[in-house]
């Protein structure tokens, strides 16, 4: 008999259920906001086994002046299907025109990353 936590919908449909597979924590780190750092962030999960299943959680600090448009960092894992497991973060920090013809700076904030894997 499995053991776990069932989550249903409003309709009794099961949505999570974890009596087969958990996810766990992996990794947690923090991405500085653009305007303190626009290097880009390499994180290597290779020495994970090849059928485990990644994902990554951001987590947004809400740091920026009401000036400054806050978006997420770029965020990506480098090949299709996470086969290599490497994923990169790059913070921005740019000014961009609005559809007001407004500069704004854009901002990436300050955030954490959690990953998850099963």
């Amino acid at each position: 008999m499995a053991h776990g936590l069932q989550i249903l919908d409003q309709d009794g449909n099961v949505k999570i259920d974890t009596s087969s597979t958990t996810w766990m924590q992996v990794d947690y780190f923090e991405v500085p906001k653009g305007s303190t750092s626009t290097a880009t962030i390499t994180k290597n999960y290779t020495g994970l086994p090849a059928t485990m299943e990644l994902k990554y959680v951001p987590l947004i600090k809400a740091d920026l002046p009401t000036t400054n448009r806050q978006i997420l960092p770029t965020i990506a894992w480098n090949s299709p299907g996470q086969s290599s497991k490497i994923l990169t973060i790059t913070p921005s920090d740019a000014t961009v025109n609005t559809t007001y013809l407004e500069n704004v700076n854009q901002i990436s904030a300050n955030c954490f990353i959690l990953i998850l894997g099963r």
